[in-house]
Protein backbone atom coordinates (compact mmCIF):
# COMPACT_ATOMS: atom_id res chain seq x y z
CA UNK A 1 0.00 0.00 0.00
CA UNK A 2 1.15 3.30 -0.51
CA UNK A 3 1.48 5.54 2.24
CA UNK A 4 0.31 9.29 2.92
CA UNK A 5 2.08 11.68 0.56
CA UNK A 6 1.81 15.91 1.30
CA UNK A 7 2.22 16.83 -2.86
CA UNK A 8 1.29 15.60 -5.95
CA UNK A 9 2.14 16.32 -10.01
CA UNK A 10 -0.73 16.94 -11.94
CA UNK A 11 -0.05 15.78 -15.56
CA UNK A 12 -2.61 16.11 -18.77
CA UNK A 13 -2.15 14.12 -21.94
CA UNK A 14 0.60 15.72 -24.37
CA UNK A 15 -0.35 17.57 -27.50
CA UNK A 16 -0.28 15.45 -31.11
CA UNK A 17 3.71 14.91 -31.74
CA UNK A 18 4.48 16.22 -28.19
CA UNK A 19 6.87 14.58 -25.83
CA UNK A 20 6.35 15.56 -21.89
CA UNK A 21 9.04 14.37 -19.66
CA UNK A 22 7.88 13.63 -15.52
CA UNK A 23 11.20 12.56 -13.45
CA UNK A 24 9.41 10.85 -10.38
CA UNK A 25 10.24 12.87 -7.06
CA UNK A 26 10.19 10.58 -3.85
CA UNK A 27 7.51 12.10 -1.75
CA UNK A 28 5.05 13.55 -4.96
CA UNK A 29 2.34 11.35 -6.42
CA UNK A 30 2.12 11.46 -10.04
CA UNK A 31 -1.77 12.05 -11.08
CA UNK A 32 -2.71 11.07 -14.45
CA UNK A 33 -6.00 12.55 -15.89
CA UNK A 34 -8.87 10.25 -17.72
CA UNK A 35 -7.14 10.35 -20.95
CA UNK A 36 -4.69 8.24 -19.70
CA UNK A 37 -7.22 5.59 -19.89
CA UNK A 38 -6.81 5.34 -23.79
CA UNK A 39 -3.26 5.79 -23.60
CA UNK A 40 -0.70 2.38 -24.45
CA UNK A 41 1.93 1.87 -21.20
CA UNK A 42 5.37 0.74 -22.07
CA UNK A 43 8.38 0.16 -19.79
CA UNK A 44 11.93 1.01 -21.00
CA UNK A 45 14.81 1.33 -19.22
CA UNK A 46 13.64 1.71 -16.03
CA UNK A 47 11.16 4.33 -17.20
CA UNK A 48 7.19 3.72 -18.02
CA UNK A 49 5.86 5.47 -21.11
CA UNK A 50 2.19 6.11 -22.22
CA UNK A 51 1.80 6.76 -25.67
CA UNK A 52 -1.33 8.55 -27.25
CA UNK A 53 -2.65 8.61 -30.46
CA UNK A 54 -1.32 11.07 -32.77
CA UNK A 55 1.93 10.64 -31.67
CA UNK A 56 1.97 12.44 -27.72
CA UNK A 57 4.44 10.78 -25.80
CA UNK A 58 4.39 11.45 -21.77
CA UNK A 59 7.19 9.47 -19.72
CA UNK A 60 7.63 8.84 -16.19
CA UNK A 61 10.69 9.12 -15.85
CA UNK A 62 12.49 6.80 -12.66
CA UNK A 63 15.56 6.48 -13.67
CA UNK A 64 17.26 8.86 -11.65
CA UNK A 65 15.73 7.71 -8.33
CA UNK A 66 18.49 5.58 -7.44
CA UNK A 67 17.77 3.84 -4.27
CA UNK A 68 14.86 6.43 -3.11
CA UNK A 69 11.49 5.07 -2.98
CA UNK A 70 9.50 5.48 -5.95
CA UNK A 71 6.09 7.75 -5.74
CA UNK A 72 3.11 6.36 -6.12
CA UNK A 73 0.76 7.05 -9.47
CA UNK A 74 -2.90 8.15 -9.15
CA UNK A 75 -4.71 6.45 -11.71
CA UNK A 76 -7.62 8.75 -13.82
CA UNK A 77 -9.87 6.45 -11.39
CA UNK A 78 -8.59 7.36 -7.98
CA UNK A 79 -6.79 4.24 -7.76
CA UNK A 80 -2.99 4.56 -6.29
CA UNK A 81 -0.13 2.18 -7.86
CA UNK A 82 2.64 1.64 -5.94
CA UNK A 83 5.28 1.92 -8.21
CA UNK A 84 8.29 0.21 -6.60
CA UNK A 85 5.86 -3.13 -6.62
CA UNK A 86 4.34 -2.05 -10.17
CA UNK A 87 7.94 -1.44 -12.18
CA UNK A 88 9.25 -5.18 -10.11
CA UNK A 89 6.11 -6.66 -11.25
CA UNK A 90 6.56 -5.58 -15.60
CA UNK A 91 10.20 -6.02 -15.46
CA UNK A 92 11.71 -5.57 -19.71
CA UNK A 93 8.60 -6.64 -20.73
CA UNK A 94 6.00 -4.26 -22.59
CA UNK A 95 2.56 -3.33 -21.14
CA UNK A 96 -1.10 -3.38 -23.15
CA UNK A 97 -2.94 -0.45 -23.18
CA UNK A 98 -4.60 0.35 -19.71
CA UNK A 99 -7.77 -0.74 -19.50
CA UNK A 100 -11.17 1.70 -19.29
CA UNK A 101 -14.32 1.32 -17.13
CA UNK A 102 -15.39 -1.45 -19.45
CA UNK A 103 -11.91 -3.71 -19.90
CA UNK A 104 -11.01 -4.63 -15.97
CA UNK A 105 -12.47 -7.50 -14.08
CA UNK A 106 -16.15 -7.72 -13.14
CA UNK A 107 -16.71 -5.00 -9.95
CA UNK A 108 -13.23 -3.92 -11.17
CA UNK A 109 -13.09 0.05 -12.46
CA UNK A 110 -10.30 -1.80 -14.43
CA UNK A 111 -7.88 1.24 -14.11
CA UNK A 112 -4.32 0.09 -13.26
CA UNK A 113 -4.91 -3.46 -14.13
CA UNK A 114 -2.12 -4.83 -16.54
CA UNK A 115 -2.17 -8.48 -18.00
CA UNK A 116 0.65 -10.00 -19.94
CA UNK A 117 0.64 -10.87 -23.49
CA UNK A 118 -1.18 -14.54 -22.01
CA UNK A 119 -3.43 -12.20 -20.72
CA UNK A 120 -3.14 -13.48 -17.35
CA UNK A 121 -3.59 -10.45 -14.51
CA UNK A 122 -0.11 -9.55 -13.62
CA UNK A 123 0.77 -10.30 -9.67
CA UNK A 124 0.82 -7.34 -7.40
CA UNK A 125 -0.80 -4.42 -9.79
CA UNK A 126 -4.55 -5.49 -9.25
CA UNK A 127 -5.41 -1.88 -7.67
CA UNK A 128 -2.76 -1.88 -5.13
CA UNK A 129 -4.36 -0.71 -2.23
CA UNK A 130 -6.48 2.73 -2.37
CA UNK A 131 -5.91 5.53 -0.21
CA UNK A 132 -8.19 8.14 1.23
CA UNK A 133 -8.50 11.35 -0.62
CA UNK A 134 -5.95 14.26 0.28
CA UNK A 135 -5.15 17.46 -0.10
CA UNK A 136 -1.47 18.05 -2.33
CA UNK A 137 -0.10 20.99 -3.82
CA UNK A 138 0.05 21.39 -7.30
CA UNK A 139 3.39 21.30 -9.55
CA UNK A 140 3.38 22.20 -13.20
CA UNK A 141 5.20 20.22 -15.09
CA UNK A 142 6.97 21.71 -18.54
CA UNK A 143 6.90 20.01 -21.55
CA UNK A 144 10.27 18.41 -22.99
CA UNK A 145 10.83 20.55 -26.30
CA UNK A 146 10.62 19.10 -29.29
CA UNK A 147 14.13 18.03 -31.19
CA UNK A 148 14.21 21.16 -33.41
CA UNK A 149 15.43 19.53 -36.21
CA UNK A 150 12.28 17.14 -36.39
CA UNK A 151 10.39 19.81 -35.64
CA UNK A 152 11.74 21.71 -38.59
CA UNK A 153 11.50 18.39 -40.65
CA UNK A 154 7.98 18.00 -39.62
CA UNK A 155 7.13 21.72 -40.73
CA UNK A 156 9.53 22.93 -43.63
CA UNK A 157 7.54 23.76 -46.68
CA UNK A 158 9.89 24.47 -50.13
CA UNK A 159 9.37 27.27 -52.17
CA UNK A 160 8.44 26.75 -56.08
CA UNK A 161 10.14 28.03 -58.32
CA UNK A 162 9.80 29.80 -62.05
CA UNK A 163 11.87 30.24 -65.24
CA UNK A 164 10.20 32.54 -67.99
CA UNK A 165 11.62 33.96 -71.43
CA UNK A 166 10.17 36.26 -73.37
CA UNK A 167 10.42 37.05 -77.80
CA UNK A 168 9.91 39.79 -80.01
CA UNK A 169 6.76 40.46 -82.40
CA UNK A 170 6.39 42.68 -85.06
CA UNK A 171 4.12 45.16 -86.27
CA UNK A 172 4.63 44.31 -89.43
CA UNK A 173 2.13 41.54 -88.92
CA UNK A 174 -0.74 43.59 -87.99
CA UNK A 175 -3.44 44.69 -90.44
CA UNK A 176 -2.31 46.72 -92.91
CA UNK A 177 1.62 45.71 -92.39
CA UNK A 178 4.67 45.52 -94.67
CA UNK A 179 4.35 41.98 -94.05
CA UNK A 180 1.13 40.87 -93.04
CA UNK A 181 0.31 37.60 -94.18
CA UNK A 182 3.27 36.86 -92.15
CA UNK A 183 1.74 36.68 -88.64
CA UNK A 184 4.58 38.37 -87.12
CA UNK A 185 2.32 39.82 -84.72
CA UNK A 186 2.08 36.87 -82.66
CA UNK A 187 4.85 35.22 -80.36
CA UNK A 188 4.16 31.21 -78.88
CA UNK A 189 6.07 31.06 -75.97
CA UNK A 190 6.67 28.84 -72.51
CA UNK A 191 7.47 29.23 -68.99
CA UNK A 192 8.65 26.65 -66.16
CA UNK A 193 7.13 26.07 -62.96
CA UNK A 194 8.31 23.85 -60.47
CA UNK A 195 8.11 22.25 -56.66
CA UNK A 196 10.81 20.19 -54.72
CA UNK A 197 7.23 19.06 -52.91
CA UNK A 198 6.11 18.19 -56.39
CA UNK A 199 4.46 20.13 -58.90
CA UNK A 200 0.62 18.76 -57.11
CA UNK A 201 1.64 21.45 -53.80
CA UNK A 202 0.95 24.22 -56.64
CA UNK A 203 -2.32 25.84 -56.08
CA UNK A 204 -2.67 28.96 -58.72
CA UNK A 205 -0.90 31.66 -61.23
CA UNK A 206 -1.15 34.80 -61.14
CA UNK A 207 -0.44 36.46 -64.71
CA UNK A 208 -0.40 40.24 -64.84
CA UNK A 209 -2.49 40.54 -61.76
CA UNK A 210 -5.02 37.79 -62.82
CA UNK A 211 -5.08 34.87 -60.24
CA UNK A 212 -5.97 31.44 -61.91
CA UNK A 213 -6.50 27.85 -60.29
CA UNK A 214 -3.76 25.42 -61.63
CA UNK A 215 -6.68 23.39 -62.62
CA UNK A 216 -8.29 26.21 -64.86
CA UNK A 217 -4.83 27.21 -66.22
CA UNK A 218 -5.62 26.18 -69.96
CA UNK A 219 -7.74 28.25 -72.12
CA UNK A 220 -6.85 31.57 -69.72
CA UNK A 221 -6.97 34.38 -71.57
CA UNK A 222 -5.22 37.24 -69.46
CA UNK A 223 -5.09 41.05 -71.20
CA UNK A 224 -1.56 42.69 -71.33
CA UNK A 225 -0.93 46.14 -71.75
CA UNK A 226 0.28 45.95 -75.50
CA UNK A 227 -1.89 42.25 -75.73
CA UNK A 228 -3.67 39.31 -74.94
CA UNK A 229 -1.47 36.02 -73.76
CA UNK A 230 -3.83 32.98 -74.24
CA UNK A 231 -2.69 29.90 -71.68
CA UNK A 232 -2.58 26.96 -74.37
CA UNK A 233 -1.45 24.40 -72.78
CA UNK A 234 -0.21 22.83 -68.95
CA UNK A 235 2.20 19.60 -68.65
CA UNK A 236 1.63 18.43 -65.24
CA UNK A 237 4.70 16.41 -65.56
CA UNK A 238 7.00 18.79 -66.23
CA UNK A 239 5.84 21.92 -65.22
CA UNK A 240 5.92 23.80 -68.73
CA UNK A 241 3.24 25.87 -69.68
CA UNK A 242 2.64 27.32 -72.85
CA UNK A 243 1.24 30.27 -74.26
CA UNK A 244 0.50 32.41 -77.18
CA UNK A 245 1.32 35.86 -77.38
CA UNK A 246 -0.55 38.59 -79.53
CA UNK A 247 0.26 42.22 -80.31
CA UNK A 248 -2.95 43.98 -80.85
CA UNK A 249 -2.17 47.62 -82.34
CA UNK A 250 0.79 49.44 -83.80
CA UNK A 251 2.78 51.26 -81.10
CA UNK A 252 4.77 54.50 -81.10
CA UNK A 253 8.38 54.24 -81.06
CA UNK A 254 9.21 57.69 -81.65
CA UNK A 255 10.53 57.87 -77.85
CA UNK A 256 13.12 54.10 -78.94
CA UNK A 257 11.96 50.60 -77.95
CA UNK A 258 8.70 49.45 -77.03
CA UNK A 259 8.10 46.21 -75.16
CA UNK A 260 5.31 44.57 -73.69
CA UNK A 261 5.96 43.42 -69.63
CA UNK A 262 4.18 41.23 -67.41
CA UNK A 263 4.92 39.70 -64.21
CA UNK A 264 4.09 35.55 -63.48
CA UNK A 265 3.65 34.28 -60.00
CA UNK A 266 3.42 31.38 -58.49
CA UNK A 267 1.76 29.88 -55.40
CA UNK A 268 1.55 26.46 -53.70
CA UNK A 269 -0.50 25.63 -50.85
CA UNK A 270 1.67 26.50 -48.28
CA UNK A 271 1.19 29.98 -49.73
CA UNK A 272 4.78 30.43 -50.76
CA UNK A 273 5.41 31.58 -54.25
CA UNK A 274 8.18 32.89 -56.70
CA UNK A 275 7.72 35.44 -59.73
CA UNK A 276 9.53 35.96 -62.79
CA UNK A 277 8.77 38.76 -65.72
CA UNK A 278 8.65 37.80 -69.60
CA UNK A 279 9.06 40.25 -71.19
CA UNK A 280 7.58 40.96 -75.32
CA UNK A 281 9.97 43.10 -77.65
CA UNK A 282 7.61 44.85 -79.77
CA UNK A 283 9.64 45.57 -83.84
CA UNK A 284 8.64 48.39 -85.47
CA UNK A 285 7.33 48.42 -88.90
CA UNK A 286 8.89 51.34 -90.66
CA UNK A 287 7.61 52.45 -94.13
CA UNK A 288 9.63 51.84 -96.96
CA UNK A 289 10.23 53.50 -100.56
CA UNK A 290 11.08 51.02 -103.74
CA UNK A 291 12.56 52.91 -106.60
CA UNK A 292 12.62 51.64 -110.35
CA UNK A 293 14.64 53.94 -113.20
CA UNK A 294 12.32 53.92 -116.26
CA UNK A 295 14.35 56.23 -118.12
CA UNK A 296 17.62 57.69 -118.03
CA UNK A 297 17.06 61.34 -118.36
CA UNK A 298 15.10 64.00 -119.82
CA UNK A 299 16.02 66.77 -121.82
CA UNK A 300 15.64 70.37 -121.43
CA UNK A 301 16.62 72.74 -124.33
CA UNK A 302 16.47 76.42 -123.99
CA UNK A 303 16.31 77.05 -127.86
CA UNK A 304 12.88 75.47 -128.08
CA UNK A 305 11.76 78.66 -125.94
CA UNK A 306 12.83 80.81 -129.28
CA UNK A 307 14.78 84.35 -129.08
CA UNK A 308 11.82 86.37 -127.40
CA UNK A 309 12.60 83.91 -124.43
CA UNK A 310 12.94 86.54 -121.45
CA UNK A 311 11.82 84.53 -118.25
CA UNK A 312 10.61 80.99 -117.12
CA UNK A 313 9.51 78.74 -116.58
CA UNK A 314 10.69 76.07 -119.72
CA UNK A 315 8.95 72.79 -119.53
CA UNK A 316 10.55 69.69 -120.20
CA UNK A 317 8.29 66.45 -120.31
CA UNK A 318 9.45 62.50 -120.83
CA UNK A 319 7.55 61.01 -122.99
CA UNK A 320 7.63 58.28 -120.17
CA UNK A 321 8.02 58.36 -116.48
CA UNK A 322 11.60 58.40 -115.08
CA UNK A 323 11.47 56.87 -111.68
CA UNK A 324 8.61 54.49 -110.60
CA UNK A 325 8.80 54.84 -106.83
CA UNK A 326 6.28 52.55 -104.33
CA UNK A 327 5.70 53.87 -100.73
CA UNK A 328 4.63 51.52 -97.79
CA UNK A 329 3.65 53.29 -94.62
CA UNK A 330 3.55 49.92 -92.63
CA UNK A 331 0.91 49.15 -89.73
CA UNK A 332 1.37 52.74 -88.66
CA UNK A 333 -0.06 54.08 -91.81
CA UNK A 334 0.52 57.45 -93.18
CA UNK A 335 1.27 60.47 -91.25
CA UNK A 336 -1.87 63.09 -90.96
CA UNK A 337 0.43 65.63 -92.47
CA UNK A 338 3.75 65.63 -94.44
CA UNK A 339 3.59 61.79 -95.43
CA UNK A 340 5.14 62.33 -98.25
CA UNK A 341 8.15 64.81 -99.32
CA UNK A 342 9.79 64.69 -102.47
CA UNK A 343 13.57 65.84 -103.38
CA UNK A 344 15.86 66.46 -106.61
CA UNK A 345 18.79 66.79 -107.24
CA UNK A 346 21.02 67.96 -110.44
CA UNK A 347 24.02 67.16 -110.86
CA UNK A 348 26.96 68.06 -113.70
CA UNK A 349 30.78 67.76 -114.65
CA UNK A 350 31.04 71.09 -115.58
CA UNK A 351 32.38 70.15 -119.30
CA UNK A 352 29.22 71.77 -120.80
CA UNK A 353 27.39 74.93 -120.81
CA UNK A 354 24.23 73.31 -119.90
CA UNK A 355 22.74 75.24 -116.71
CA UNK A 356 22.02 73.28 -113.74
CA UNK A 357 20.33 73.46 -110.43
CA UNK A 358 23.26 74.01 -108.77
CA UNK A 359 23.97 77.99 -108.02
CA UNK A 360 22.26 78.60 -111.46
CA UNK A 361 18.69 78.67 -110.94
CA UNK A 362 15.96 76.89 -108.33
CA UNK A 363 14.17 74.11 -109.87
CA UNK A 364 10.39 73.56 -107.81
CA UNK A 365 9.13 70.33 -107.96
CA UNK A 366 4.96 70.59 -108.73
CA UNK A 367 2.66 67.63 -107.91
CA UNK A 368 0.68 68.11 -111.04
CA UNK A 369 -1.05 64.84 -110.82
CA UNK A 370 -1.75 62.06 -108.76
CA UNK A 371 0.80 59.88 -110.26
CA UNK A 372 2.98 63.28 -111.93
CA UNK A 373 5.70 65.41 -110.45
CA UNK A 374 7.38 67.99 -112.49
CA UNK A 375 10.41 70.04 -112.14
CA UNK A 376 10.23 74.04 -113.09
CA UNK A 377 12.64 76.80 -113.06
Amino acid sequence: MAESQNSRQNVQAPQAGQTVIVNAIPGQDIVLEAAFDQAEVILNNGNVIFEFEGGGQVVLNFADLGTAQAPNVVMPDGTILNMEEFLASLGESEVEPAAGPEGGAEGSGGVGQYRDDAGNLIDGVDKLGGLDPREFTSISIEALEADPLEEEESVLNSPPTISASGGIVNEAGLENGTIAESNAEFLPGSFTISDPDGLGDITSLSINGVVIPIGSLVGSVVPTSLGVLTITGFDAGTGVVSYLYQLAAPQDHSDGDVSDFFPVTVTDAAGASASATVTISVLDDEPSVSNVVVADSVVLDETDAGEAFVGGPIIATSEAAIISAALLFGADDAAATDSEVYGLTLSGDGTTLLKTAQGDFAITLVETGDQTIEGQY
